[in-house]
């Protein structure tokens, strides 16, 4: 059976929400050592969820980890649905990535040199991307591969195998891409893997993986 290239999923989350991470994480911008890129790191961020809580109507509260978590927990059962896992199906890190005017991506695949064979991974890359803004000019997601140029409205998901699907970013031409990242791990030789990052991949998201379960 072929292996599906991509997945997307549109309308996962109302734009309100969405717009509200913009804001924030906007404010709150880290530097990144990419010319043209922001990032702001997601997952353990105490800070986030305590600023930017969600309000969850059917149990009237708030609930600050729900809709990242819940993307996230989706994005797991869609991987293990649609593709096959040959090690510890583990995630890795979540943050939002900011793409400014001239900031681009070249085409690739995660993990592994263009001609390496996958079975020579200690660790195969699973990519889930939450769109928060469309807005901007260029900037398209392109499965190169496949010939396919997306630019994914707000609200949408796009998942993928980033070990098996050559991807890349067109110049941002105007305005500002922003999207959510959160990465998986299928971790197939971990001690070639923990050799490699000198520490395991998972070791500092031991309870959102746990949450996910």
């Amino acid at each position: 059976m072929k292996i599906k290239p991509y997945i997307i999923i549109e309308n996962f989350i109302d734009k309100e929400y969405c717009k509200k991470i913009v804001d924030y994480t906007l404010k709150n911008q880290e530097k990144d050592p990419r010319e043209f890129y922001a990032t702001y790191g997601l997952f353990n961020n105490r800070q986030f969820y305590e600023d930017l809580p969600y309000y969850d109507t059917r149990f009237g509260k708030f609930d600050p980890d729900k809709k990242i978590l819940e993307t996230a927990a989706m994005a797991k059962d869609v991987f293990l649905n649609n593709y096959k896992m040959d090690g510890d199906f583990e995630l890795n890190r979540s943050h939002v990535n900011f793409m400014f005017k001239n900031a681009e991506l070249a085409s690739h695949k995660d993990d592994r040199n263009w001609d390496e064979p996958i079975e020579n991974l200690p660790s195969r890359t699973y990519v889930c991307g939450l769109f928060l803004t469309d807005d901007y000019e260029g900037g398209e997601l392109v499965f190169e591969e496949e010939k396919i140029s997306l630019h994914p409205s707000v609200g949408t998901v796009v998942l993928f195998p980033g070990y098996l699907t050559r991807h890349g970013v067109n110049k941002v031409i105007s305005g500002t891409r922003i999207n959510i990242l959160i990465h998986f791990f299928d971790i197939i030789d971990r001690v070639a893997e923990t050799l490699k990052n000198g520490d395991t991949p998972s070791s500092q998201l031991g309870d959102v993986v746990a949450t996910l379960d």
